[in-house]
């Protein structure tokens, strides 16, 4: 047997092999369809009832919950100038000289401008050095979490009565006095 000849074969055996299957297939939907048909007959329909409630049991899960902070403190640097400039000192002594020349008459004008000249400077220079020194107060802040363990109710384990039988389900809320409950009836 050469190999188109084989495969001609294998095809239709495999055609063949698929209709048998859908067959019957066919036929186990009908014989379902008929099975159904069968149980129409006895309707089972679901009704809502309320049962009174015998016990309730709440259920609890631990869970983390994060508290942010925040902290915040204060420093006080003092910072100093490197007292460099002339400026205090030539500032000084100018206006130590006029001073010095508006407050004396005569002969002694000389002697208290070159007097103001000399003390007004001292003075600005002193100043100078003085005033360069200047606190400065900085807040810092820092965020961290603080992690609490907590309790939290998760749902209810529920007990309830219905036709003298005890059941038991769970509810995510408190049921209260009754519990609604799904059942079956049939005809």
């Amino acid at each position: 047997m050469n190999t188109r000849t084989l495969v001609i074969t294998a095809t239709l055996f495999g055609v063949l092999l698929n209709s048998v299957a859908f067959a019957s297939d066919d036929g186990d939907r009908h014989e379902r369809h008929g099975r159904h048909r069968h149980h129409e007959h006895n309707h089972i329909r679901t009704e809502v009832v309320y049962a009174p409630v015998i016990y309730v049991e709440p259920m609890y899960q631990v869970v983390q919950q994060v508290r942010p902070r925040r902290e915040c403190w204060s420093t006080t640097d003092v910072y100093t100038s490197a007292g460099d400039s002339a400026t205090g000192l030539v500032l000084g002594g100018v206006l130590g000289g006029v001073i010095g020349h508006n407050i004396a008459r005569g002969r002694d004008r000389d002697i208290a401008v070159l007097a103001g000249t000399l003390l007004g400077a001292s003075i600005g220079h002193d100043l100078g050095h003085a005033g360069g020194a200047a606190p400065v107060t900085r807040t810092h802040c820092a965020s961290s979490n603080d992690y609490d363990q907590v309790e939290q109710v998760i749902g209810y384990r529920v007990q309830y009565r219905y036709s003298g039988r005890t059941y038991e389900t769970h509810t995510h809320r408190h049921p209260g006095a009754r519990v609604r409950v799904s059942v079956n009836i049939g005809d």
